[in-house]
């Protein structure tokens, strides 16, 4: 019982299938030594280009001839059983299995098996190469063309080789700088050399006399901080804002504006103007002196009162406290209740 007979345009059907499938496989095999010789040729400039492809498609070609005759190559039985399933109930596989025997029964299911064989087309017999192939050569198709250009490009001088690329990413290093904008400074190395995923060396924003830090630009409010982990040049700015100093500014007051000029400030608790000794005490020209314009009273240049500048210093010393994260407790403390207390 010859099969093609048989079966007709079915097992040409299944034939082309097995063809296709051994074709896919030769492909995976030829785009694999293409892709091997190509990325040789490109990270260490050996070869040539062409010459995966030289040494690629005859072993292709090879086990895509062997994989039909040894897998693929459609059998009496598998054509048999693949018709089968097309809604014939095993009448080729019985027929194949009754066609040594002469009896009428034997007969009869045999032309019951043409006659429903007859009624199927053959088209119905769907191509069905393998999915996994097909997804393999996908993925070594792209990867291969890349090589190529990575290594045509590579030969033009366009880009480097990948052993150059290897040795200059081994000494890999990028630039961490930090800026400052308004009155400030960084503590530490504003500027540094970091090697590829290394961690930068820690640095702080510190405000100059009469700023404070307001927060970095990346939005770290933190005036300590180190990068961890670079692997790309950095610049982050440290932001600072003047603090109001003028009294005349009216933000920030004269808490010492509410007391009247003639009045006296007792120093230790009690006293008059006369303890202080009237030789300590100037005319403002609208009364008697006392209190504000006391000569002790006016720091720096002996005419300027201290509680004029009281809150600008308390803001100063606040600033260099957040940004002092060293200073010990104590002595916070310390200079808060000083603060307080005048």
């Amino acid at each position: 019982m010859d099969v093609k007979q048989i079966f007709g345009g079915h097992y040409k059907r299944l034939v082309a299938e097995g063809i296709v499938k051994s074709a896919v496989w030769a492909l995976v095999v030829c785009l694999s030594v293409n892709s091997i010789f190509a990325a040789l040729y490109w990270m260490l400039g050996v070869g040539a280009v062409w010459l995966g492809a030289a040494v690629g498609i005859p072993l292709g070609a090879i086990l895509g001839v062997l994989l039909y005759i040894f897998k693929y190559k459609p059998t009496e039985k598998a054509v048999a059983a693949r018709i089968d399933r097309y809604g014939l109930e095993e009448r080729m596989i019985t027929m194949l299995e009754l066609r040594g025997d002469t009896s009428t029964l034997a007969e009869l299911q045999r032309e019951d098996a043409r006659g429903s064989l007859g009624r199927l087309p053959a088209e119905s017999i769907g191509i069905r190469p393998a999915r996994l192939p097909i997804a393999v050569a996908s993925v070594l198709l792209a990867l291969a063309i890349t090589l190529c250009i990575l290594g045509i490009a590579a030969a033009q001088g366009k880009i480097p080789y990948g052993r150059d690329l290897l040795a200059q990413g081994a000494d890999c290093s990028f630039e961490v700088v930090y800026t400052v904008e308004g009155g400030g400074f960084i503590k530490g190395a504003a500027r540094q050399s970091v090697g590829f995923g290394e961690d930068a060396t820690t640095v702080r924003a510190v405000a100059d006399n009469g700023w404070r830090f307001v927060g970095w630009d990346d939005g770290e409010d933190c005036p300590e901080r180190c990068e961890s982990a670079v692997v790309a040049n950095m610049e982050i700015k440290a932001r600072f804002e003047k603090i109001s100093s003028d009294p005349a500014d009216g933000e920030d007051g004269d808490a010492a504006d509410d007391l009247p000029y003639g009045e006296v400030i007792e120093e230790g608790g009690g006293g008059s103007s006369d303890q202080l000794g009237g030789d300590n005490v100037k005319d403002d020209g609208e009364g008697s002196g006392g209190g504000k314009w006391q000569d002790r009273n006016q720091f720096i240049d002996g005419a300027t009162y201290y509680r004029d500048y009281l809150e600008f210093y308390y803001q100063y010393a606040t600033g260099i406290f957040e940004a002092e994260t060293d200073i010990p407790e104590e002595i916070i403390e310390f200079f808060e209740t000083y603060f307080s207390g005048i």
